[in-house]
């Protein structure tokens, strides 16, 4: 229960009220009277600011206590609501209670919320009528938009594609399913008048080309080759004998391991005649040990992969079999297609000298030469269509 409104400041009549010591306290049941103005509505409004845990809109700055029967003083703004206080004056009134007379008995609704939606049902109502009358609009353009629609496509069938090009059957459903196809790229189907010309002309010659079949031309790529020959030529052998004139001279060292095979039992040197010294061979399978033989080996098999890489080869069509308006364009990714195949010969090539020079570089690293590689070219799959309007090939370089 409220004993007394300890302090009012800044609320209206109430500038700074405090409560008077001889002033009695708030009993179970309470009268308060006064002039017009004396504020009387202006201390339920406290009353209602404490109700609703919020400050007055008119009165943002004023504060206000009140005590309950324990003692405790509580603070506007700050009150927590351990016993129950209800108002009920004009804002009360204003904000809970509405009388709806639109029908013939009058509605009492109560409570803020429900005065809420009650207002917005109405708007909801009022906005389902014009959406339906849009609807209603909305769908008599559509159909009017579709019989057009319907109407143009019949003369388009008939007009610009059945009688000029003597098409038998050819009717509004065929023409919408061309439309459909092309209709997100429609940019790319669009033909100048010169270009339509040209293919009207060719669609109503005599001269007609055989179909030229979808070709795949599929090449082994060289990258795994390059990556083979790259560990091949950082690998090194161990020299477990040292022999300076053979180190030192990388064409001789090639020259006296070919000829080791033709001495393994022979006493005499097949090149001089002379005995061969004793423990030569012996020095000689030393230095070029396993390892070494098995590089070799390893080179040798690497280079017959590059040669047979090397020898692919790529057969085209020729141009006769394209019509006039493809040829020049038939000619000219051809060209393309064999300029590239000539640098990737060019780059094999290359790859093989290199493996070469490894067998003369056994017991040290070769740098790869992007150099002499030129480009890493890498051949991927092409294909020329039926209607001979792609590009051969497609080459990727890597």
């Amino acid at each position: 229960m409220i004993r007394a409104v300890t302090t009012i400041k800044t609320f209206g009549v109430f500038e700074d009220f405090r409560w008077p010591s001889d002033l009695p306290e708030f009993k179970q049941f309470n009268l308060l009277y006064g002039w017009n103005y004396s504020g009387k509505t202006t201390l339920s409004r406290v009353f209602r600011c404490f109700e609703m845990n919020q400050l007055h809109q008119d009165f943002t700055s004023a504060q206000a206590q009140i005590r309950d029967a324990t003692g405790t003083v509580h603070d506007l703004g700050s009150f927590a609501p351990s016993m129950p206080i209800r108002v009920f004056n004009s804002d009360f009134v204003r904000d809970n209670l509405s009388f709806d007379t639109a029908k013939a008995n009058a509605v009492l609704l109560l409570g803020a919320e429900d005065i809420a939606k009650q207002r917005e049902l109405d708007s909801l109502r009022s906005e389902l009528a014009s959406l339906r009358d849009r609807l209603r609009e909305h769908r008599a353009d559509r159909d009017a938009a579709q019989a057009e629609l319907d109407r143009q496509l019949m003369k388009c069938a008939r007009d610009n594609i059945k009688n000029p090009l003597g098409i038998p059957n050819f009717d509004k459903t065929k023409l919408e399913q061309l439309v459909k196809q092309v209709h997100n790229n429609l940019a790319d189907h669009v033909l100048s008048d010169e270009q339509y010309e040209t293919k009207l002309t060719l669609f109503q010659s005599t001269d007609k080309k055989s179909t030229v079949p979808v070709k795949v031309l599929s090449l082994v790529s060289v990258e795994k080759l390059r990556e083979r020959v790259l560990s091949v030529l950082s690998k090194t052998v161990a020299m477990k004998r040292e022999l300076p004139h053979l180190a030192g001279n990388p064409a001789l060292e090639r020259w006296v391991d070919n000829g080791r095979s033709f001495h393994q039992d022979a006493e005499n040197c097949h090149f001089c005649g002379s005995s061969i010294p004793p423990g030569l061979l012996k020095q000689l399978s030393e230095y070029f040990s396993a390892e070494y033989d098995s590089l070799m080996a390893s080179i040798e098999e690497l280079q017959r992969e590059v040669d047979g890489v090397a020898a692919q080869t790529v057969r085209l069509d020729d141009v006769a079999a394209f019509y006039p308006n493809l040829a020049e364009r038939y000619t000219a990714a051809r060209e393309r297609l064999e300029n590239q195949i000539d640098r990737r010969r060019a780059f094999l090539d290359s790859l093989r000298k290199q493996l070469e020079t490894k067998k003369t570089q056994a017991f040290s690293i070769v740098a790869f030469s992007v150099h002499a590689a030129l480009r890493r070219p890498r051949i991927g799959d092409g294909r020329v269509g039926p209607d001979h309007s792609r590009e051969i090939v497609h080459c990727v370089f890597v």
